[in-house]
């Protein structure tokens, strides 16, 4: 599975000019396309794994107190003289920064999506995000496949969670294939004006 995730810019239908060469290739809006954010339990969508969300789109990264750091340094200097008496070497150790998980999230996402050639039905960009009350989806936009090698999918997402984000991951929706995957996903945080409100306990 190849997919190259970026947070700078999102997808136009120019990034695929090798493929629209040899391939049917849908990029276009028509009649039968959709977008929406509809939530709903994530085991009632058929959907196969594109990529993983980065963890710095739905959390805050922090870097460790003067408390930690301190206790990691006693921690760190014990294991060093205890390694030092076992082996006779020592071990270098620091707090490692971490991510305080939110509980909003709000980005765009975009990519163009490979599909098998006999597939002749809807297919969607699809989030599913996963909290304390377990495992939801959110369709993004959907578009007929109409036997297209490659659809361009993308919009923007907000996601409202209970209690903190754990994770979130994107699907194509409306089939469970291997053969299925995105090529140039293109993730992009946006702002939000309550971010530090969102932080989740």
């Amino acid at each position: 599975m190849s997919s190259n995730t970026s947070s700078n810019t999102m997808p136009s239908s120019n990034n695929s000019s090798s493929s629209n060469s040899s391939h049917n290739t849908s990029s276009h809006n028509t009649s039968s396309n959709a977008k929406s954010s509809t939530t709903v339990p994530a085991n009632l969508i058929e959907k196969s794994f594109l990529a993983e969300v980065p963890k710095n789109v739905y959390s805050i990264k922090r870097k460790a107190s003067a408390g930690k750091q301190q206790a990691a340094k006693k921690a760190a200097l014990s294991n060093s003289a205890r390694l030092k008496r076992l082996f006779g070497k020592t071990e270098e150790g620091a707090p490692a920064d971490y991510y305080q998980p939110l509980s909003m999230a709000k980005f765009n996402v975009g990519g163009w999506v490979d599909l098998p050639y006999e597939i002749r039905k809807p297919v969607s960009l699809c989030i599913v995000y996963v909290d304390k009350l377990g495992e939801h989806a959110i369709i993004v936009e959907e578009m007929e496949a109409r036997g297209a090698s490659q659809v361009l999918l993308s919009g923007q997402v907000e996601i409202v969670a209970s209690g903190a984000i754990q994770s979130i991951n994107v699907y194509c929706g409306g089939i469970a294939d291997e053969r299925v995957h995105v090529v140039d996903l293109h993730i992009q945080k946006m702002p939000m004006k309550d971010e530090y409100m969102a932080l989740a306990s």
